[in-house]
């Protein structure tokens, strides 16, 4: 159990030097900074249960580059986690892993 946890430290080091990551805090901070997609943001927050303006401001938004290239790159980061999650679950469900 020491060796996977040793390897999960390095793969967490590796992933904070990678591009995706990288790139998702350079977005985020351009995304932080403009004025006009955080009222949208924060509009979308407020009237959650209204479904034609929530998509409004979803078309929105994603007519905005920094934003959709944050969310790309955020959405790459959930599956290489989803595919991480699912490789350590079949690893630690296998009977023969000493614990």
């Amino acid at each position: 159990m020491h060796e996977i946890m040793n390897a999960t430290y390095e793969l967490l080091d590796e992933l904070d030097k990678s591009d995706i990551i990288k790139n998702i805090l350079f977005y985020k901070d351009k995304i932080k900074h403009n004025k006009k997609l955080i009222n949208l943001i924060e509009k979308g927050k407020k009237n959650i249960d209204d479904k034609y303006l929530i998509m409004d401001i979803k078309r929105k938004l994603y007519l905005n580059n920094d934003y959709k290239k944050y969310i790309d790159n955020y959405n790459k980061l959930f599956y290489i986690i989803m595919n991480i999650n699912n490789y350590y679950k079949r690893l630690l469900n296998n009977r023969n892993c000493s614990r």
